[in-house]
């Protein structure tokens, strides 16, 4: 569902409601004009939204396809995927938009896909040996981070066509990592999530010590958000949600 919200009455609604996946859908992404979403599930499927409009259905206009749906707060359109792709042999679990018409997902079945949106198909593929639970892209470097069911950070170069496109491996936390953000202005630092319950602060160019631990969850952390500058954010299986701040010497 894509939801409208009112700040002056600090109210939401359901604008549009996207109907087309059928298993659970594990992750969202908007590109940067947020005219489009990309949509990934379990049943393998990688969709792209338009945000503006419902899509047509197949051999109908445009005002055919919007089937109202009739709410206490209101009326929403059902809404269809412009783009449906499909070369996951698992669920996905992560979607990054690199290019206005470029996106790059993660998988359970261990590969790191990137789609050109415009030709509808998948550029190339880059294979891990476990789960991919989570990806963060860095739109001044171009590098890649996932986040690993084996407990490992790793950095990927995916313009490299020879040679190893795995720049580092990070190593440090005892659990699952679940989730991993790049820094908002800094090309050499990001945070990663685990299930060991901590939050990790690196930098790329120390790969087997962090900068520093963030505990204070009492369970795995799930997800995490480094979208504002002196701000990191972690939500965790404990149902909480902790703001971890910076003064850019120190933590609090």
């Amino acid at each position: 569902m894509v939801w409208q919200w009112d700040r002056r009455k600090n109210s939401i609604e359901c604008a549009h409601v996207c109907r087309g996946h059928l298993r659970s859908v594990e992750c969202v992404a908007a590109n940067a004009a947020r005219s489009h979403f990309a949509s990934g599930s379990w049943d393998g499927m990688l969709k792209i939204w338009s945000t503006e409009a419902a899509a047509a259905e197949d051999g109908e206009s445009s005002e055919q396809s919007h089937k109202k749906l009739k709410s206490n707060s209101g009326s929403s359109l059902t809404c269809t995927p412009i783009l449906t792709l499909s070369s996951h042999t698992e669920s996905l679990s992560s979607i990054v938009w690199t290019g206005a018409n470029e996106v790059c997902t993660g998988s359970w079945d261990h590969t790191i896909k990137f789609w050109d949106l415009e030709a509808g198909n998948m550029k190339h593929s880059l294979s891990g040996a476990k789960v991919f639970l989570d990806l963060s892209w860095s739109p001044r470097s171009k590098l890649v981070l996932s986040a690993s069911a084996d407990r490992h950070v790793r950095l990927w170069d995916p313009r490299v066509t020879e040679g190893a496109v795995v720049k580092s491996t990070f190593t440090s936390h005892t659990g699952w990592v679940s989730c991993v953000s790049w820094s908002p202005d800094n090309d050499n630092t990001f945070i990663s999530g685990s299930y060991d319950n901590l939050l990790k602060l690196w930098d790329v160019r120390s790969m087997t010590t962090p900068l520093y631990n963030m505990s204070g969850h009492e369970d795995k952390v799930m997800c995490c958000d480094w979208s504002v500058s002196n701000h990191m954010i972690s939500g965790s299986a404990d149902t909480t949600i902790k703001v971890f701040q910076s003064d850019g010497t120190r933590l609090s």
